[in-house]
């Protein structure tokens, strides 16, 4: 808020520093809930990191900029919600970036940016795909983590919708995506033995 309020308030600072403090702020509190071991701290610092964007403002044409620091937001996460096993914060996650980048291509989104939009997604979906490989395979079956299971079931039919609109009218790079797409379930299938 403090950060917030010098940028806004009392342009004390641009908005690169106050990007950059806000940043350090969730890295801080992202540590601090990993040696005390407190996931509503963890959920806070998510947050506030997912809210980091909206708070500081700035160019519309920095999308390669804003898809990488939410990248790497849910790689925090990963490596917080594996090793405590807080599965609510890989599902929070996940609803923050559906969120960022739904609000994002509503305000920023142009054609000309199908393939970075489309590269991003696939980095996000690779993410969330591991997130739920390793609640799956943890075999926790309480409520939280069935509940993280549930939404991030839902992360590969959102990415399959966004993709198919995004290639809508790029017919070469519609075919590639379902090729690769088909190719995908395939392996998937075999390995997990899933006839579906």
């Amino acid at each position: 808020l403090s950060i917030y309020a010098a940028l806004h308030f009392y342009q004390l600072i641009s908005s690169g520093p106050a990007f950059g403090l806000m940043v350090v702020v969730t890295a801080g509190a992202a540590w601090l809930a990993h040696q005390q071991m407190a996931q509503p701290i963890a959920m806070l610092a998510l947050l506030g990191g997912f809210a980091t964007p909206l708070l500081v403002g700035g160019e519309r044409n920095l999308q390669v900029v804003l898809f990488s620091y939410v990248a790497i937001l849910i790689s925090g996460t990963a490596v917080l919600a594996r090793h405590h096993g807080w599965a609510l914060l890989s599902a929070a996650s996940y609803v923050c970036t559906f969120s960022l980048v739904v609000m994002w291509s509503f305000a920023s989104y142009e054609p000309d940016k199908w393939l970075t939009t489309e590269i991003f997604l696939t980095i996000y979906i690779a993410l969330f795909g591991y997130l739920l490989y390793e609640l799956i395979r943890s075999g926790e079956r309480d409520p939280a983590s069935q509940l993280a299971i549930a939404a991030l079931t839902t992360a590969p039919l959102v990415y399959h919708l966004a993709s198919i609109v995004l290639l809508n009218d790029r017919p070469a790079a519609w075919l590639l995506y379902m090729v690769l797409t088909t190719a995908a379930g395939l392996v998937l299938s075999q390995r997990m033995g899933a006839a579906w």
